[in-house]
């Protein structure tokens, strides 16, 4: 992901963003679906956690894990669509 946030921050700063990345999220759709899937892997594992009576620190440990997580892959999904359209 470094690698791909150098690339868009060159981007935009010499202003080719948008002759470069097509609109929407077909650039980095696999990106954008592949962090999705972890994030829904630890929710259920967070529902594991729920059901099999795990001390509540440890489930809320991994709620705010969770929750960063989806923030990431928002801020990264406005990064590579929004900011450089």
């Amino acid at each position: 992901m470094a690698m791909t946030t150098a690339v868009t921050q060159k981007a935009v700063a010499d202003g080719t963003a948008a002759a470069a990345m097509p609109p929407g999220y077909r650039a980095h759709k696999d990106d954008h679906l592949a962090r999705l899937r972890k994030v829904e892997g630890q929710v259920r594992g967070i529902a594991r956690m729920v059901e099999g009576d795990r001390y509540c620190i440890d489930v809320l440990t991994q709620v705010s894990a969770a929750t960063r997580a989806l923030q990431q892959v928002a801020l990264v999904c406005w990064m590579t669509t929004c900011a450089i359209a």
